[in-house]
């Protein structure tokens, strides 16, 4: 099983999964430490820096979790996961999270493309591979206060998020390559 299939499988999951932990323990690697966890009334994050992946997690509509407070497992179920491509900036400034592990992930698209995404993949191999994106946004007003692009495949269940932002981010954005990989369960059509 390829890697963004085991991440599709675990969406869904209660945080008390076994299956869930087994399926985690194959992204860890030799100098893995431990995830940090920040909670949330409506969601908790599981943040794994060194891997470059964070999962989040929703509680069922009785529960929220606070802070302080033993998190009950079985009410928390894996909404979506995050995987990151940061790169080292210039400067001295590191980024917090490492770029994710487990690439090249493969991704279907129609008419039986293949995606080979890996770091360096470009918004415009992105949208060549999966079509048009079904949704689509960020990258309006100036530098200093827009957020990047982002762009979405609901049947896909996949959003790529580039760092592209300010006046002429669509016509820069062809170039640049994803930062954040959200992966959440597909729409159904």
């Amino acid at each position: 099983m390829d890697t963004l299939e085991i991440l599709r499988g675990i969406l869904g999951l209660p945080m008390s999964s076994e299956r869930l932990r087994d399926q985690l323990q194959q992204f860890h690697t030799t100098e893995h430490t431990e995830p940090t966890t920040k909670i949330y009334s409506d969601a908790v994050y599981t943040n794994y820096f060194d891997l470059g992946m964070s999962i989040m997690y929703v509680p069922k509509a009785d529960y929220r979790p606070r802070t302080g407070i033993a998190l009950d497992h079985d009410k928390l179920e894996l909404r979506n996961v995050d995987i990151y491509n940061f790169k080292e900036q210039g400067g001295g400034k590191k980024q917090s999270y490492a770029a994710f592990v487990h690439l090249p992930l493969f991704v279907g698209g129609p008419d039986d493309k293949t995606l080979k995404l890996d770091k360096d993949t470009t918004g415009k191999e992105i949208v060549d591979a999966l079509g048009e994106p079904s949704r689509k946004g960020g990258g309006d007003g100036p530098s200093g206060g827009s957020i990047g692009i982002w762009c979405e495949w609901s049947n896909l269940g996949l959003m790529f998020e580039f760092e592209s932002r300010g006046p002429q981010a669509w016509e820069m954005g062809k170039d640049s390559t994803w930062n954040t990989i959200t992966i959440f369960a597909p729409e159904q059509s």
